[in-house]
């Protein structure tokens, strides 16, 4: 996938790709590891080029007006830079962030502003978990540290979300296989409310070793009682509860050089 990517995950009768909104793309072609359909009506529709006059997320609200059910839009703009769009009430709410310098700065506060909280993540967090509680019972606090989680690749953060709202394909699909060896089942970790593998992550001044991303590792977990360390492998924790994903991730810094990975080149 490129690093500019659209996601419309909805809920229909009739496939995504005959969405009115779709007459715009005069070739429409679907990114097929990413799309998918589950036989309960929820599809993902990703098509290769972004369109919806340039902007990476959808237009929830019409495609809402044609589906009369519920829409998610995703957005991928560079490789960490991304976007969550749903409808709250008649109100269309945004999500947007990102890892990299400048453009992501502006956003963050940007988010402040929209969702009236330094703690913003929490807040669209609860509106998020809000609109998906028709369908399914979803954690805010574990949809707040998927958010929170500082993903190398805005795809995998989107995934998580997703994975996290129920809104991913039946087991067997090529979603799940398809470059997703750092998806960690929090139902593995004991107390785990969202768990992703290190590996996944932006290591202060490491980075993983090369051709070893399919093998498991230490899990980055939240917990409500804190952020801790899993060890895949072993099934065992590694670091106790703290408050601060930050001194878990330094945490994580320390024991990653003893398991092959490498000191990372400042940039």
């Amino acid at each position: 996938m490129s690093i500019y990517a659209t996601y419309i995950v909805a809920r229909w009768d009739r496939p995504l790709t005959e969405l009115r909104i779709n007459n715009a793309i005069e070739h429409l072609v679907v990114e097929g590891p990413y799309s998918w359909a589950r036989t309960d009506g929820w599809q993902c529709l990703v098509p290769e080029e972004v369109f919806y006059a340039g902007d990476v997320i959808p237009p929830v609200a019409l495609i809402e007006e044609e589906t009369r059910g519920p829409v998610l839009g995703l957005g991928v703009e560079s490789s960490s830079v991304w976007h969550v769009a749903f409808r709250a009430g008649r109100t269309v709410r945004r999500v947007s962030a990102g890892a990299e310098s400048g453009y992501p700065v502006e956003l963050e506060h940007a988010m402040v502003q929209s969702w009236g909280h330094q703690n913003w993540r929490m807040r669209a967090a609860e509106s998020l978990a809000g609109w998906a509680a028709p369908f399914a019972d979803v954690s805010a606090m574990g949809l707040a540290a998927a958010m929170e989680a500082p993903h190398i690749f805005a795809e995998s953060k989107l995934d998580d979300l997703k994975r996290l709202l129920t809104l991913v394909p039946d087991r067997g699909h090529p979603w799940w296989s398809f470059g997703r060896a750092t998806t960690v089942r929090e139902s593995d970790v004991p107390g785990a409310i969202y768990a992703v593998d290190g590996f996944a992550l932006r290591v202060p001044g490491w980075r993983p070793p090369v051709g070893e991303f399919r093998e498991p590792g230490l899990a980055v977990v939240r917990t409500v009682e804190g952020w801790r360390i899993w060890d895949r492998v072993r099934t065992t924790w590694l670091r106790d509860s703290v408050a601060e994903l930050q001194t878990v991730l330094l945490d994580l810094a320390a024991l990653v050089a003893a398991r092959g990975w490498v000191r990372s080149t400042p940039t």
